[in-house]
């Protein structure tokens, strides 16, 4: 997988310790590392609330592009890179552009 490429994790937890309620979220995907003989996957969830970007913008970072459909925005959330087993994620044939 190349930087910028989208995935999708199952079930997560953010990095506040909240449980997702969206089942397959997507994210962006940074690199991967081997950690004691085990591959990690670092990721940023990405999200469409307006509402919660608009209540804390310096948390999140407009993504220019369309990813759930042309009517949603999508927002990286900044704040919450997570490491993930990276067997969990699961790969989409969609690649952000530079």
């Amino acid at each position: 997988m190349k930087l910028g490429s989208i995935v999708y994790q199952k079930k997560m937890v953010f990095s506040d310790g909240i449980e997702d309620v969206k089942i397959n979220r997507p994210c962006i995907y940074l690199y991967e590392e081997i950690i004691d003989g085990k591959k990690w996957a670092y990721i940023i969830p990405i999200t469409s609330n307006i509402k919660r970007f608009n209540q804390d913008s310096s948390r999140y970072v407009f993504i220019p592009e369309t990813l759930y459909n042309y009517k949603k925005f999508s927002f990286a959330k900044i704040d919450s890179i997570l490491i993930v087993p990276a067997e969990q994620i699961i790969p989409a044939e969609k690649l952000l552009s530079n």
